[in-house]
């Protein structure tokens, strides 16, 4: 190999080993925020649950007839 073909050939690993990085990270980015949006939807579920199961049978009546 020539001098310039390895430079190139450098150039090309630098460019290939950033872009795997940048989507190593925007993996890891992603399953992050998708567990967040878990985490809270299941927080807001519970709070659902446990507001319903408050609610006095009167007010859980008005709410199906309404």
């Amino acid at each position: 190999m020539e001098l310039w073909q390895l430079g190139l050939y450098a150039a090309a690993s630098l460019l290939a080993l950033k872009s795997l990085t940048m989507l190593m990270s925007d993996h890891r980015n992603r399953i992050r925020r998708d567990a967040a949006i878990q985490a809270r939807l299941k927080v807001m579920a519970e709070e659902a649950e446990q507001d319903a199961s408050e609610s006095s049978p009167q007010q859980q009546s008005a709410a199906k007839a309404g």
